[in-house]
């Protein structure tokens, strides 16, 4: 795969219906690789200045991504995105703040209104650290390598088509999905967290109405986490 195809790629999220079962989480677009092959770098060289808050000295190793919610994001989903940004939160400052979520109304790493295409309801989109630019035309990279720089969670808050609550409704037009499985899901792509195959997983690849799991982190997503950042 040509290397400049790394500086922005996509987790796309499709709908499942409870009679046919549609992948939610598609493959990735152009053939890209999985969330799991990259990370949130500690080193400062790295290119995440601006992204990440750790600390410094014997702490230098805890750091937390920055995070805001851009003015797109519609007042009647505002509530529930606070809520699960801070559920979240939660669960990453369990793992002793190895990596954590911060709240700024600063950083580009944003949770973000956006009109996907048909049958999507959430995307991340991340840019990794480039390596090596064009000697001659300066703007292109040319080589990146494995970590995050910018992270960009997508969510389509279009009135008309898909709108988010705190409870789903397969059965409204259009379909009403909770937001608190959309986001949380992202929000462990955005840590590097790839998809898991049991179906009460956070990341789990199928949305599924009716079902009462994806809303919490499970004790594997956990310990994914903690192992991506031990």
């Amino acid at each position: 795969m040509d290397s400049k195809d790394l500086a922005i790629v996509s987790a796309a999220t499709l709908v499942l219906s409870m009679a046919v079962v549609i992948p939610a989480y598609a493959t990735h677009d152009r053939g890209i690789e999985d969330f799991e092959n990259h990370t949130w770098s500690r080193n400062s060289n790295d290119g995440h200045t601006g992204y990440l808050n750790c600390g410094t000295g014997s702490q230098s190793s805890y750091c937390a991504l920055k995070i805001k919610t851009t003015s797109g994001v519609q007042e009647y989903s505002q509530d529930i995105v606070n809520t699960v940004v801070d559920d979240v939160e939660d669960h990453f400052d369990s793992l002793g703040k190895k990596m954590s979520i911060d709240r700024t109304f600063s950083a580009n790493s944003t949770i973000t209104e956006y009109n996907l295409k048909y049958m999507e309801n959430g995307r991340s989109d991340y840019t990794l650290h480039c390596v090596q630019y064009h000697w001659l035309f300066w703007w292109i990279c040319e080589e990146y390598d494995e970590h995050f720089v910018k992270i960009t969670v997508k969510l389509n808050d279009n009135p008309a088509d898909t709108k988010f609550k705190l409870t789903e409704n397969e059965n409204s037009n259009p379909k009403e999905y909770a937001l608190r499985k959309t986001l949380g899901h992202e929000l462990f792509h955005a840590m590097g967290i790839d998809h898991n195959s049991p179906s009460e997983s956070i990341v789990f690849y199928l949305y599924e109405f009716g079902a009462n799991v994806g809303y919490e982190a499970t004790v594997e997503d956990i310990q994914d986490l903690e192992d991506r950042y031990p």
